[in-house]
């Protein structure tokens, strides 16, 4: 069986210039949080901190795969999808929803939590588009969704004890 596309690159756009790095050095600068000569290029020319930029990567969303599944098909998840698709998207903007879904999935797959880098790494094109002046707004947002929606999904565990999943 063939290997699934998976993101090799990642074309980081701010402020009218872009900067195209691989994935993997995105991923060791938020493993290390040292930066790499393109990567600190990036960051000098924006008013981005790298040590935040570095925590928003790595730094884990608590989502259970199985409701964040039915949440993405349900009409509050494609207002997700959308508004994140608009700061994380393919390079002609098609099929955003469709690859972000993936990426969210298999993000949250292994350990019912996503990270924008995992996100970033299962994306399912060769390369990804990030528009860097909302990456870490967007993280924020999805960020307070997920709170939102696990309280949601506890609130509906209490009155529903008995369900299994």
């Amino acid at each position: 069986m063939p290997d699934a596309i998976a993101a090799e690159r990642i074309v980081f756009r701010y402020a009218g210039f872009e900067r195209s790095l691989s994935v993997e050095e995105l991923a060791a600068f938020a493993e290390t949080g040292e930066l790499s000569s393109d990567l600190e290029h990036y960051t000098n020319r924006t008013d981005k901190d790298p040590e935040e930029l570095q925590r928003a990567l790595v730094r884990p969303i608590p989502m259970r795969l199985v409701f964040l599944d039915v949440a993405l098909n349900s009409w509050v998840g494609e207002m997700l999808l959308e508004r994140v698709g608009q700061t994380i998207h393919t390079s002609s903007g098609e099929a955003n929803q469709e690859a972000l879904r993936s990426a969210l999935i298999l993000s949250a797959s292994d350990d019912d939590a996503i990270s924008l880098i995992e996100v970033i790494q299962a994306y399912p094109t060769e390369e990804v588009y990030v528009d860097g002046e909302n990456l870490l707004e967007t993280y924020y947002q999805v960020s307070r969704w997920s709170d939102r929606a696990q309280e949601l999904y506890e609130m509906m565990e209490r009155l529903n004890p008995g369900r299994e999943e």
